[in-house]
């Protein structure tokens, strides 16, 4: 199986004191292990989506980020100019609070968070998922930062960051009881590209990680080396 509850997840991996994408690769290396169907049906995964130009994909460097407006964990209705207000943005898309990738991604960003907040600026990750889920994600990893639902990846699709999983994903996460069309509340099976932006306090893009490879991050250094830019 390639993504697992946290309480399965290898410890080590849990305390590492790597680079986000080393945490990332030994975190994805070990699932092929346990699971080398699954670890070919993401290389399979990956393979299609690097068909598609996902170097268009999203707002590019310099654009001015599409306004929003989604609920947070606790129900609170946040807009882009409100996160924004005096400082610039982070803004991380997750595929869910199933996904053990993205759990270590959003426990690196959480580490972060001083760093972020010393470099000026704030942090806000959107998942696909309702309301209980963003709260469930957020206390489980103790975050200190927002969690956005984006029901029906309405804003995701906006962007352009929406994909569909394929029927051989689909089956094998079922197999391994991960509903991801019960999570979302649809019967889509569709997910979010992870991605990561940072937005100027004027709105515009400063810095953005887009690709197909899902199992590769922003790293921490690059967030903090864009919000070192900001004027």
């Amino acid at each position: 199986m390639i993504e697992r509850p946290p309480n399965r997840r290898p410890p080590s991996i849990e305390t590492m004191n790597d680079t986000l994408n080393t945490r990332l690769a030994r975190y994805v290396e070990w699932l092929g292990s346990s699971s080398p169907e699954f670890f070919a049906a993401y290389q399979a995964f990956v393979e299609r989506l690097k068909s598609g130009d996902f170097a268009s994909r999203g707002p590019q460097i310099g654009d001015d980020f599409p306004s929003f407006m989604l609920p947070d964990q606790d129900g609170r209705l946040i807009s882009l100019e409100s996160v924004l207000g005096t400082r610039p943005l982070v803004l991380s898309f997750n595929r869910g609070h199933w996904c053990g990738l993205c759990r270590i991604e959003l426990d690196a960003l959480n580490q972060a968070v001083p760093d972020i907040e010393a470099a000026g600026g704030g942090l806000v990750a959107i998942i696909p998922e309702p309301q209980k889920m963003a709260r469930k994600l957020r206390a489980e990893n103790a975050l200190s930062f927002p969690v956005l639902s984006d029901m029906d990846l309405a804003f995701a699709a906006s962007l352009d960051l929406v994909v569909y999983m394929g029927e051989e994903l689909r089956e094998l996460y079922l197999s391994d009881g991960i509903d991801v069309g019960a999570y979302q509340l649809t019967d889509g099976w569709f997910l979010p590209t992870p991605a990561t932006f940072v937005i100027g306090t004027d709105g515009r893009v400063l810095a953005r990680h887009v690709e197909p490879d899902f199992r590769r991050r922003m790293e921490v250094t690059d967030i903090l080396q864009a919000l070192g830019k900001t004027p």
